[in-house]
């Protein structure tokens, strides 16, 4: 299997990262083996090794969209699922209990050290 290329734009990987990235997924961008469809290998690849989504989200998503459970995912399997889920909270369910109370404490730390850092350049 070749290496994926890691993408990261610095947003954290919450349940508002994940609904634009989803919003914008293709059944053909996924498709190496141009099948057609997305196999879970696909799929999984994309989410958890290019974008570094946790596994057990990635898994959990393609388990919902894969609604015949036949191990691929079509483009109207896709875009059924997508329809139903219209706004970034309906992805809240698919995140482990405290995982985005956890992002949310990191982003916050973040800001306060860059906050801490930036006065100490002022000198204040």
């Amino acid at each position: 299997m070749e290496e994926e290329e890691k993408e990261d734009d610095g947003r954290p990987r919450d349940h508002r990262w994940l609904f634009t990235k989803l919003l914008h997924l293709k059944v053909k961008e996924l498709d190496k083996d141009r099948s057609g469809d997305i196999d879970r290998e696909e799929f999984l690849r994309y989410f958890v090794k290019r974008l570094d989504l946790p596994q057990v989200i990635a898994e959990a998503i393609f388990d919902d969209i894969d609604r015949d459970k036949g191990g691929d995912i079509d483009t109207h399997e896709l875009l059924r699922w997508k329809n139903k889920h219209t706004k970034p909270e309906m992805l809240i369910k698919y995140f482990p209990p405290g995982h985005l109370e956890a992002l949310e404490r990191e982003r916050l730390e973040k800001l306060k050290a860059n906050h801490q850092s930036k006065h100490k350049l002022d000198g204040v």
